[in-house]
């Protein structure tokens, strides 16, 4: 969901851009980054057989939440701040695409009971 709704604001900067579409996208995206969080951070965070133990792993995600957030609005502000009009459309694209690669990551993660 997040990666459609990101790729459906992207699609509608590339047409025609629309506020009630735009608000409809953003919204889907944040519905599906909300239903997948909870999940994730579980997964990440429980102690298997790494030898990691489940306070080291929940520190090593907020860890990587931290730095991949910075990380990610430093390279989507400076897209979006260059000259040109394409910077927003191309941020907003490689957004999507990260996400989808996101999800299938996920989907191929091996789940634990």
């Amino acid at each position: 969901m997040a990666a459609v709704g990101t790729v459906g604001l992207t699609a509608l900067l590339a047409t025609t851009p629309s506020v009630p579409a735009a608000v409809a996208a953003w919204a889907l995206a944040g519905a599906g980054v909300g239903l997948a969080y909870p999940s994730l951070y579980l997964m990440a965070s429980t102690a298997g057989s790494s030898g990691f133990s489940a306070t080291e792993l929940a520190t090593a995600v907020i860890t990587a939440e931290a730095i991949g957030g910075l990380l990610g609005r430093s390279a989507g502000g400076a897209l979006t701040s260059t000259g040109t009009t394409g910077g927003l459309f191309v941020t907003y694209l490689l957004y999507g695409l990260a996400l989808g690669a996101a999800a299938v990551v996920a989907v191929r993660a091996p789940h634990r009971a």
